[in-house]
C-alpha cells in the first residue's frame, strides 16, 4: 500500500482493500464469498451466496475523495439486470452524488458509503447486517475525526489539479464519442482518438473558395463510416446587355447610312438613349453550381480553404445533400425511439463522420437523466424507409426492459 493511502485515516484500514473488507464482512455473516467472479459476461467484484441460497452482488469503488456519479450506477444497473442477484450493493469509501442515490433507489441498489460500511463492520460480529443510515451523531463524530487530514489532502490535490488543468481543457474540447452507459453495444467498434469538430461548430467557420459560397455538403452514406465527399458551391453573377445593344446599333447605323447618310442624324439620339438605358436596367442575373472535392479542402488558421482543383459542375452520382440528413429520427435495433439527431462530429483531416448527437426522448431522459447523448459512428447506420432517412443505433436499451 502506498504511503498516501497509509496516511488516510477513518474509513481506510491499513493492509486491506475495499473488496477485502466487504468480502470479510460477508464471511462473518456466513456467506460463501467469491471475488472477481464472471457471471453472464459481467465481472462482479464481490459475489456472496448464503446457505439459504440468497445471493449478493457487490460493486466496489475505492474512491477516497471522488463521489460516485450516476454513470457508475447506470453501468452497474446493467450488470444487475443480467445476473439478477437477490441483493445488489454499491460500496465506496467516499460517498454518492444525489442523482446517483436516486438511481440506486430506482433500481433497488443499496448505496453503501464509508459511513455505512464502518457501521456495518461494527455490527457484523453482533448479528445480521442491517443496511441503512447510521445515527447522525455517529456520522458527525467520524467526519470531525477525519476533517483535519482531509484538509491536508485537499491542499496536495490542488497542486495536482493545477498540473492537470491543461489536459482537462484540451479533452473538454473533444466531442464525446463513447457509448452512453445505459446502452449496450451490439456491434462495438475500436476506440480511436482523433481531432473532431461538431457540424454546428463547422458551420460557424469561415470558408473561402474562389468559385463562390459554400451552400451545402455532399455525404456518402453508403461508405462505412459515412464521409463528406464534396462541397456544393453556389456562384451568382450578373452581365450587362449594353455591349449587345451597342453592336446592334452599329449594324443598324451602317445599314441606314448606306441608304441615306442624313437618316443617321435622326435616329442617332434614339440609339444613344437606348444604350444609356441598357447600362442601368439591362442586366441579367445568372447562377452556377459547382462541386469541389472534400479532398481539396484544408484547414488554415481556423478557416476552411477550398481549392478549385477538381471542381466540377456535375453533381456526384453517389451521395446525398447534408440538409436531407438533419433532424432525423433515431431508433434502436428493436424499434425503440431513442430521440432526434441534432448534430454530427467529423474529422477535419479525412472528413469522416465520427459520432452523432441525439436529443433523447422524454422516456429515455426520465429514466437516465440524459438530455443528449453522443453515439460513436461505428454503432450507427443510416437507413432509408419509405423514401425518408432515419438513424438506426445498433444497441439495445437495457434499462427499459
Amino acid at each position: 500500500m502506498s504511503k498516501k493511502r497509509e496516511e488516510i485515516a477513518g474509513f481506510v484500514k491499513p493492509g486491506t482493500t475495499l473488496e477485502g473488507r466487504v468480502a470479510q464482512l460477508l464471511r462473518i455473516q456466513g456467506f460463501k464469498v467469491m471475488r472477481n467472479k464472471v457471471i453472464e459476461g459481467h465481472e462482479i467484484d464481490v459475489y456472496a451466496k448464503g446457505k439459504d441460497g440468497k445471493t449478493i452482488a457487490v460493486e466496489c469503488k475505492e474512491y477516497y475523495t471522488e463521489l460516485v456519479d450516476r454513470d457508475k450506477i447506470l453501468i452497474y444497473a446493467t450488470k444487475v439486470h443480467d445476473i439478477k442477484p437477490d441483493e445488489a450493493w454499491f460500496v465506496t469509501i467516499s460517498d454518492f452524488e444525489p442523482p446517483a442515490l436516486e438511481l440506486c433507489k430506482k433500481y433497488g441498489i443499496h448505496a453503501v458509503s464509508g459511513y455505512e460500511l464502518e457501521g456495518l463492520e461494527e455490527k457484523a460480529a453482533k448479528g445480521k447486517i442491517e443496511l441503512g443510515p447510521i445515527p447522525k451523531e455517529d456520522k458527525l463524530f467520524r467526519r470531525l475525526q477525519r476533517k483535519r487530514l482531509e484538509i491536508g489532502r485537499n491542499i496536495r490535490r490542488d497542486v495536482e489539479l493545477r498540473h492537470m488543468a491543461e489536459d482537462i481543457y484540451k479533452f473538454s474540447k473533444q466531442p464525446e464519442t463513447l457509448m452512453p452507459p445505459f446502452l449496450v453495444s451490439i456491434e462495438p467498434g475500436a476506440e480511436e482518438k482523433v481531432e473532431e469538430i461538431w457540424y454546428s461548430d463547422f458551420q460557424k467557420m469561415k470558408k473561402i473558395c474562389e468559385l463562390g459560397k459554400v451552400e451545402n455538403i455532399i455525404v456518402d452514406t453508403t461508405s462505412a463510416p459515412p464521409r463528406i465527399t464534396d462541397f456544393q458551391i453556389f456562384r451568382k453573377y450578373k452581365f450587362s446587355l449594353s455591349p449587345f445593344i451597342a453592336f446592334i446599333a452599329l449594324i443598324v447605323g451602317v445599314f441606314i447610312a448606306a441608304i441615306n447618310f442624313w437618316y443617321i442624324v435622326l435616329v442617332l439620339p434614339i440609339f444613344v438613349a437606348l444604350f444609356l438605358a441598357s447600362r442601368s436596367i439591362g442586366k441579367i442575373s445568372r447562377s452556377r453550381t459547382y462541386f469541389v472535392p472534400a479532398s481539396s479542402a484544408h484547414l488554415k488558421k481556423g478557416e476552411i480553404i477550398l481549392s478549385t482543383e477538381g471542381a466540377s459542375r456535375t453533381k456526384p452520382i453517389i451521395g446525398v445533400e447534408f440538409s436531407m440528413l438533419s433532424d432525423l429520427p433515431a431508433r434502436l435495433v428493436d424499434g425503440t425511439s431513442l430521440g432526434t439527431l441534432v448534430d454530427y462530429s467529423m474529422d477535419l483531416n479525412t472528413w469522416i463522420f465520427k459520432s452523432v448527437k441525439v436529443k433523447c426522448d422524454k422516456n429515455i431522459k426520465g429514466d437516465t437523466g440524459y438530455e443528449e447523448v453522443a453515439i460513436p459512428i461505428e454503432n450507427v447506420s443510416v437507413v432509408m424507409e419509405e423514401g425518408a432517412y432515419r438513424i438506426q443505433v445498433n444497441a439495445k436499451y437495457i434499462l427499459g426492459e
